[in-house]
C-alpha cells in the first residue's frame, strides 16, 4: 500500500515483466524472472484490476475466457468463491444473461465479482487484485478474500488504499515516491511507520 504514485503499479509491472529492472533482480521462488519465458510467467498470474473488462456476451462466456475447457460446474464454483453465484442466478438469464456492449446493465461491483470468478477458474499460483474489490461494501470484500484464501496455497497479491482490505495480510509493503519504506505486520507497522500510521487514519 501507498499513497498515490508510490510505485505500486510499477511493481506490478515488473513481475509480469511488462519491462524488465535495470538493476537487480525479481526472482519468483529463488528463480529470476528473466529466465523464465514471458508466456510462460504470466500463465501464473491471475489479475483483476479496479477497470473491470467484459465482452459482449453471456455472463458465462466471460467466466469462461479464464479457462477454456472449463466444465459448468468449475464456472459455477468460481462464481462461488468470488461470491456473485447468487447474484447471476436471480437474474432472469442466469449465467445465460447478456452483458450488453456498455456493460451498464450490471454495476460496477457486480463487474468485479464476475471478473474475479473468471480470474479464480483460470487456478493462478500467484493472484493480483489491484484496487479489485474497490466498488464493494466491506463485508462483500471480506468474504471475497476469505473464500479466496480458504480454496487452496495461493500467493495473494493485494494493493489497496483500504487498510481494512491488507490488514491481516502475513506482510504489508509500504510504499512512497518509488520505494520500499517498511513492511511487517499490521501491528508492526502501527508501532514502526509513521507513513503507515498516517495512510491509516
Amino acid at each position: 500500500m501507498g499513497p498515490t504514485g508510490a510505485g505500486k503499479t510499477t511493481i506490478i509491472n515488473l513481475l509480469l515483466r511488462f519491462y524488465d529492472v535495470v538493476g537487480g533482480s525479481v526472482k519468483i521462488d529463488g528463480v529470476d524472472i528473466r529466465d523464465v519465458p514471458r508466456s510462460e510467467l504470466r500463465s501464473n498470474f491471475g489479475m483483476v484490476l479496479q477497470d473491470t473488462w467484459l465482452f459482449h456476451g453471456t455472463i458465462y462466456d466471460n467466466i469462461k475466457y479464464g479457462k477454456d475447457d472449463a466444465t459448468e460446474q468449475e464456472i459455477i464454483e468460481a462464481a462461488k468463491i468470488a461470491n456473485v453465484h447468487d447474484f447471476i442466478l436471480s437474474l432472469p438469464d442466469g449465467y445465460q444473461t447478456f452483458i450488453n456492449e456498455e456493460g451498464t446493465n450490471v454495476s460496477q461491483g457486480e463487474k468485479q465479482l464476475i471478473t474475479i470468478a473468471r480470474a479464480v477458474l483460470a487456478d493462478p499460483s500467484i493472484l493480483i487484485l489491484d484496487e479489485a474489490t474497490s466498488n464493494m461494501d466491506s463485508i462483500s470484500e471480506r468474504e471475497i478474500l476469505n473464500y479466496i484464501k480458504g480454496i487452496r496455497d495461493i500467493t495473494l497479491i493485494l494493493i489497496s488504499h483500504r487498510i481494512n482490505v491488507i490488514a491481516d495480510s502475513d506482510c504489508i509493503y509500504v510504499l512512497q515516491k518509488g520505494n520500499i519504506v517498511a513492511r511487517g505486520t499490521d501491528e508492526q507497522l502501527k508501532e514502526q511507520c509513521e507513513l503507515y500510521r498516517q495512510l491509516y487514519g
